[in-house]
């Protein structure tokens, strides 16, 4: 019985240590980045900007971690991070979007339909729809997925996280309304949510 309550001892125990050090390493992170942080306030302040250090949710999302963020921006002292929060800064507008196209070469089936929404040259938005043709008029049929995509590691880009779409009453638009964080690095996003919103025409090439 002493044996067995020494050893439920030593399990609170542990579990306490543990418990203690995710708080404590949580609290180092947040530590850590403290100054990093502050120096982006002050440059939001002088910007009109609304960038902040990427969260852990928004690090998930593209296959980041909070780890790597804290490498990454450790590895420079705030004179060195002030110049790189610049730099994205400086390379943070995007390129005018160019129309949405249809490719016909990568839909699986005759009524399924895949267009696009460029910008910046490399980075898009998608529609995936099903279609019909009457008297060689194309009218949407059924909504599908919308989202975003990226190319490489070429920033900034929009990651699409939610959209809302509605069709027109004669069935040939669909507006999409794509709900996305602008990122403009692996570890630095904009605080700020943007709502993009793109029309496609069934059928359009």
């Amino acid at each position: 019985m002493k044996q067995l309550k020494k050893s439920m001892t030593i399990c609170l125990l542990v579990l306490v240590v543990l418990g203690n050090t995710l708080v404590v390493s949580a609290t180092n992170t947040e530590d850590i980045l403290q100054p990093y942080q502050n120096k982006l306030n002050e440059i939001n302040e002088k910007l009109g900007t609304s960038y902040k250090l990427a969260s852990e949710d928004e690090l998930n999302a593209i296959d980041s971690s909070m780890s790597m963020l804290t490498e990454f921006i450790t590895n420079m002292n705030l004179d060195e991070f002030e110049n790189y929060i610049m730099e994205l800064h400086n390379n943070s507008e995007f390129e005018e979007p160019v129309d949405c196209r249809e490719i016909p070469d990568i839909m699986p089936l005759a009524d399924e339909s895949y267009q696009i929404y460029i910008y910046e040259g490399v980075h898009y938005f998608y529609l995936k729809s099903k279609t019909v043709t009457v008297n060689n008029v194309v009218y949407y049929n059924s909504y599908v997925a919308a989202g975003s995509g990226v190319s490489g590691s070429h920033y900034p880009y929009y990651e699409s996280y939610n959209n809302d779409y509605s069709i027109s009453s004669d069935s040939r638009k669909m507006e999409v309304t794509y709900y996305c964080t602008k990122y403009l690095s692996e570890f630095v996003t904009d605080a700020k949510k943007y709502t993009i919103k793109h029309t496609y025409t069934a059928g359009e090439d």
